[in-house]
């Protein structure tokens, strides 16, 4: 099972507790049975030593009738959100998302801190695909929402390459206090890198 992340033992800590509560006067060996994890695992989770993997989150989300509780706590420690600045002519890891998870994923571009609104040029590689889109950026930004429609046995990293100095953040779902008008669906336009990168969006 995944350790805790540095930073994250708090977070540990309530998922623990989370967990305790539903288990309530149940045995940890039963809920250990029903899930299909080793003795003592359900005893390190709640203690905050450890983190069910995204599998097990969701077995313990249906044995203890969390309605996906576990899972989405699972997925704040292991797969966090975070900000990355993305330098000019850099490619970067923006994201790592889970390779199980299926469903909606973003990524938030804005401009740097003390930059002006500028027409950014955005290329997203993802595996063996890749897009690019033309946007003009401010301090609230833009958010290019895609799916991840396929599960892997391991995670494949997003990349951004910018024309200038931007500021990503990246997740799963969408921040809810983005207005509509700043989403933008990016579901088209991917094509495999052996092919030239289509111009999915131009927005001005």
């Amino acid at each position: 099972m995944p350790g805790v992340p540095e930073g994250y033992e708090p977070h540990a800590k309530a998922l623990g507790k989370l967990l305790r509560s539903a288990r309530g006067r149940r045995r940890q060996r039963d809920i250990e049975q029903a899930v299909g994890v080793s003795d003592s695992s359900l005893s390190r989770f709640e203690r905050g030593q450890s983190i069910p993997d995204i599998e097990i989150a969701a077995k313990l989300d249906e044995v203890l009738r969390l309605d996906g509780k576990v899972s989405e706590q699972v997925r704040a420690i292991l797969f966090p959100a975070g900000t990355v600045p993305i330098p000019v002519g850099r490619r970067l890891i923006v994201a790592v998302f889970p390779p199980d998870y299926l469903g909606a994923v973003y990524v938030h571009l804005r401009t740097a801190a003390g930059q002006r609104a500028a027409v950014v040029q955005v290329t997203l590689i993802w595996g063996d695909w890749w897009c690019r889109h033309t946007l003009m950026l401010d301090a609230t930004g833009v958010a290019l929402q895609f799916a991840k429609v396929e599960a892997a046995k391991r995670s494949v990293p997003l990349r951004v390459q910018t024309s200038h100095p931007v500021a990503a953040t990246y997740g799963l779902d969408m921040p809810a206090e983005l207005p509509d008008q700043r989403i933008i669906d990016a579901n088209d336009g991917w094509a495999l890198r052996s092919q030239e990168i289509p111009r999915a969006h131009d927005e001005r």
